[in-house]
C-alpha cells in the first residue's frame, strides 16, 4: 500500500468536477491511502458537506485547504489572449505550504484517473523538480523559443506534475515566479505552465504519455512528440489519466471527447450524481463566444491538415 498525496485547485463552482476526479482516484486505488487536498479561495458549506459525504464513502482523506486569493493579485495583471482563472497559479505555493511532505502530485480538476497510482507515486525522481508529460507537440517549439531556452528541454504540461517538494523549495519558485511576472511579463503565454517550464526546464523527468492523455493525443494525427508515438498505440485505449484539455469539457453537450463518458461514470458516483450537461452558451454572448471558438478551431485545423479530427470512436 502506498500513501499518496494529492493538490488540485479549484473555486466553488468547480467542484463537483474536482468530486468527479477525486471519486476516480478513490475507485481505482482502493488499496492505497489517499490524501486530497483541494487549493481554494472558498467552498460553499453544501460543497463542503458533499466533500465529506465522499470521503466517508470510500474511507480516505480530503482536505480543504483556504488560500489568500489576494497573493496571486500580481497574476490578474496578465496580457495572455489566453484567459485562466487565478485558481490556476495556486500551486506555486505547494511546496512552501506543505512544508512537511518531500512530494505531492497535482492533478488538474479537468481529469479523471482510471489507474493505481502507485506506479507514478513510487517513481524515483531523483534531483529532478518535476515528472510530466510533454505538452501537445506543436506547442514545444515555440514555447522554447518564447522562454529563451533549448529545445532540448522539451515543454511540459502542467495539468498532471509529481512534485519533488524538496528541490523546488530550494529553488525557491513562489519568488522567481514572481520575478518573472515582474519583469518578462511578455513571454507568459501560458500562465503558470510557461511559469514551471520557465523555472524548471531541464529540471523535468520525462515519463509516459499514459499519465496525461491529453486531446490532442486523440487526433488521426496526433500532436505527440516522435518518440511517444508508439506508446501512443498501446495506451489510446486504456490511459491511466484522461485530460480533458480542450475548451469544450465533458460536462457541456457540444463535447465529443472519446472518453467523455468516464467523466459522467465517475460523476454517478458522487454527491453530485444529479447533475446533467449543459450547453456551452446559453445566452448571446456564450453562443458567440462557442461560435469564435469553432471558428479559430476550423482555420486552426485547415491551416495543417484536414485529416486532423479527432477519432470519435476507438
Amino acid at each position: 500500500m502506498s500513501e499518496i498525496k494529492i493538490a488540485c485547485s479549484c473555486d466553488n463552482n468547480y467542484v463537483p468536477h474536482c468530486g468527479a476526479l477525486i471519486a476516480s482516484v478513490f475507485v481505482n486505488n482502493r488499496n492505497n491511502k489517499i490524501e486530497v487536498n483541494i487549493l481554494t479561495d472558498g467552498i460553499d458549506n453544501e460543497n463542503r458537506e458533499k466533500l465529506n459525504l465522499l470521503a466517508k464513502e470510500f474511507k480516505q482523506e480530503i482536505k480543504i485547504i483556504v488560500v489568500d486569493s489576494s497573493l496571486f493579485s500580481i497574476f490578474s495583471h496578465s496580457k495572455s489572449p489566453i484567459k485562466l482563472p487565478l485558481q490556476t497559479y495556486y500551486r506555486l505555493i505547494i511546496p512552501t505550504l506543505f512544508k512537511d511532505y518531500n512530494k505531492i502530485l497535482y492533478l488538474d480538476v479537468d481529469m479523471i484517473v482510471c489507474a493505481d497510482l502507485a506506479e507514478i507515486w513510487n517513481l524515483d525522481l531523483g534531483n529532478k523538480a518535476i515528472a510530466g508529460v510533454p505538452d501537445t507537440a506543436w506547442n514545444i517549439a515555440p514555447a522554447c523559443r518564447r522562454l529563451g531556452y533549448p529545445l532540448s528541454e522539451s515543454y511540459y504540461n502542467a495539468g498532471f506534475g509529481l512534485y519533488n517538494l524538496s528541490v523546488m523549495r530550494e529553488t525557491n519558485l513562489w519568488n522567481k515566479a514572481i520575478d518573472m511576472v515582474e519583469k518578462s511579463p511578455e513571454k507568459l503565454l501560458y500562465h503558470d505552465q510557461d511559469l514551471l517550464n520557465n523555472i524548471y526546464h531541464g529540471q523535468f523527468l520525462e515519463v509516459s504519455l499514459k499519465w496525461n492523455f491529453m486531446q490532442t493525443f486523440f487526433m488521426l494525427e496526433p500532436s505527440v512528440v516522435k518518440r511517444q508515438k508508439e506508446e501512443l498505440e498501446k495506451y489510446i485505449h486504456n490511459p491511466c489519466i484522461i485530460h480533458y484539455t480542450a475548451s469544450l469539457k465533458p460536462w457541456f453537450i457540444e463535447c465529443e471527447h472519446p472518453y467523455k463518458s468516464e467523466y459522467w461514470k465517475y460523476l454517478k458516483m458522487t454527491p453530485w450524481a444529479e447533475r446533467k450537461p449543459v450547453h456551452i452558451y446559453h445566452d448571446l454572448k456564450t453562443l458567440l463566444k462557442y461560435l469564435h471558438i469553432k471558428l479559430v478551431e476550423l482555420k486552426f485545423y485547415m491551416k495543417r491538415d484536414k485529416s486532423r479530427i479527432i477519432r470519435k470512436k476507438l
